[in-house]
């Protein structure tokens, strides 16, 4: 490992700063988790008591989020020892905190090493400090998505990335790559550590591949060689084989997950555009874009002399394409492109750093004289640090300032609404479980958890008949959804009578439904005729979460009917 050269001392010293005080700013929010986190975390809690996914309950992501998840489960019933088979909110956000932190820190710890020990000459290792000052930032700027899959991805990937970064700056200054940094195990590692971050979705693979395909047309069109990277074909060995789970499970798990789970998964995304749900997220999507093309404007004419731009910018545009390939339009699908922005603006500053502009003006005030030339940068650097992080501070505080539901709750609205979140505990008895029926994930699964309460049945998430009803309105046929004819009417008789069975079986002390939509659908199949049987209509409530986080993740636009189920001696009466 080589030591660090003196004038790179300051971008090293302030990469680490910045680093750490991401760290330590997220920690002041550590009650902010979104409900995609909440919803692995669940589905990792049962099958940590021996459920197995699809078969036993609804869930719609990869597996590999829910493998991921299993020690925030294990860490959470250490810190508080779960009531009922429930664990406190408190205790899933601040284990999910503790180890994401510590991903990041192995992550930023490993690209460190990477850059420091990379053989390059002085430009292009300062550019290498650069980059690694902008991911310093860009895990300062995740927000309120801390945690989620893309966070964890571009975490996962970061050491593979900057490992190819360090091959490409020395094959712009070579005929070959020279030496690779480290062993053959640290480079499998790395490869790992992207290809199991890219199983989290299977687009992300879409990253990785991207990239490497624009360094390899980039060296082919200019003739120079190209060597195959062992820590790429390992990525791929890595993603491939996180897979394997598939391989586990039983044959009636894998045919719901074929059958109709993922058809419907993937059906909604051409279906359900939300593109402006949950505008004033941290950070604002608008603000993200805008950033993005001011980085790739300054990217244009500086690409030729800063090689590094290149894959960076393919970084991003990759990021881009996910963001709109996802079609929801929810912040934490825009985590890539935060990302990857922060490194190109990090590496644009660099050029600026090396340019004539702090010579030009030493030369207008002679009496900085060059021998001060690099304190002035070291001033500019500092100064430049601590603006990223105010701003990104001062427009979170905005953000939450500017989230009315944070403030007033449903009582904005009309003062004789219950908040939905008071209606679990007043209507239901202790050990008791309820069952939240509504046409999103968000914000019903945040709820889920701070109500902290069991959740009654195999569906620990109702999107799927969002989904179907989302068919159903656009008229579509069972083969425009790459199905035979009558998988839309089996499919939904099965996924109501599985809905009335759970009712039966599981005798939830509360059933909360969504106006709308998800009403009129319950009313249509005679759901709800079957739950007045057992349940009295008490009261009308308004979602209001009390997880102080993104709009997108407390709307108090959700109105609900609460049922309470009906004691003994009132159906009697009945």
């Amino acid at each position: 490992m080589t030591r660090i050269q003196r004038n790179l001392l300051p971008i090293v010293l302030a990469a680490l700063a910045i680093f750490a005080v991401s760290i330590v700013y997220r920690a002041f929010f550590v009650s902010d988790l979104c409900g995609a986190v909440c919803y692995e975390v669940e589905a990792a809690k049962r099958m940590l008591q021996g459920q197995v996914p699809f078969r036993d309950f609804y869930f719609d992501l990869p597996l590999t989020t829910v493998y991921l998840r299993m020690p925030t489960v294990l860490l959470a019933q250490l810190i508080s020892a779960p009531v009922n088979s429930v664990l406190s909110f408190r205790a899933i956000a601040l284990a999910s905190f503790v180890e994401i932190s510590l991903l990041a820190v192995l992550s930023f710890a490993l690209c460190f090493y990477i850059v420091q020990a990379s053989k390059l000459d002085k430009v292009s290792q300062k550019q290498l400090w650069f980059a690694l000052l902008g991911t310093a930032i860009a895990n300062l700027a995740m927000g309120y998505s801390y945690g989620c899959a893309q966070h964890v991805f571009a975490l996962l990937l970061s050491p593979y990335f900057f490992l190819r970064l360090s091959a490409w700056l020395k094959a712009a200054n070579s005929s070959d790559t020279g030496d690779k940094i480290g062993n053959p195990w640290f480079r499998f590692f790395c490869g790992l550590m992207a290809g199991f971050g890219a199983s989290l979705d299977p687009l992300f693979i879409i990253v990785p591949i991207t990239i490497e395909v624009v360094e390899l047309l980039t060296r082919y069109l200019g003739g120079k060689s190209n060597t195959f990277a062992d820590e790429f074909f390992w990525l791929l060995v890595s993603f491939l084989f996180s897979w394997s789970y598939l391989l586990g499970l039983d044959q009636k798990a894998l045919a719901e997950l074929f059958d109709w789970i993922i058809p419907l998964k993937y059906t909604s995304y051409y279906l359900d555009q939300i593109a402006y749900f949950g505008l004033g997220a941290t950070p604002d999507r608008r603000d993200v874009i805008y950033l993005c093309t001011a980085a790739a404007l300054g990217a244009f004419g500086l690409v030729n002399r800063l090689p590094l731009l290149r894959p960076v910018m393919a970084f991003m545009m990759s990021g881009f394409v996910l963001y709109q390939m996802g079609m929801s339009g929810l912040s934490t699908d825009i985590l890539l492109l935060i990302w990857a922005t922060c490194m190109a603006f990090a590496v644009e500053v660099c050029y600026l750093f090396d340019s004539s502009f702090f010579a030009s003006f030493c030369r207008r005030y002679p009496k900085l004289s060059y021998r001060r030339l690099p304190k002035v940068q070291s001033a500019a650097l500092v100064a430049l640090c601590t603006l990223a992080f105010l701003t990104l501070a001062v427009l979170e505080a905005m953000q939450r300032r500017d989230n009315v539901t944070v403030w007033s709750g449903p009582q904005a609205i009309d003062p004789t609404y219950l908040e939905l979140a008071d209606s679990f505990p007043k209507y239901c008895p202790p050990g008791a479980s309820i069952m939240i029926l509504n046409g999103r994930l968000l914000p019903g699964f945040p709820l889920y958890s701070q109500a902290e309460k069991p959740i009654a049945g195999y569906f620990i998430s109702t999107e799927p008949f969002s989904s179907l009803a989302n068919i159903e309105n656009h008229n579509l046929a069972d083969h425009m959804v790459g199905k035979p004819s009558g998988w839309i009417v089996t499919t939904k008789q099965k996924m109501f009578e599985r809905l009335r069975s759970d009712i039966k079986v599981n005798k939830p002390g509360v059933i909360v439904i969504e106006g709308g939509q998800t009403f009129d659908g319950l009313e249509k199949s005679g759901i709800i005729a079957q739950i007045l049987l057992d349940y009295t209509c008490k009261c009308e409530a308004r979602y209001h979460s009390r997880c102080i986080g993104a709009k997108e993740f407390a709307d108090w636009n959700y109105r609900y009917n609460v049922y309470e189920r009906k004691h003994e001696n009132e159906k009697k009466a009945d």
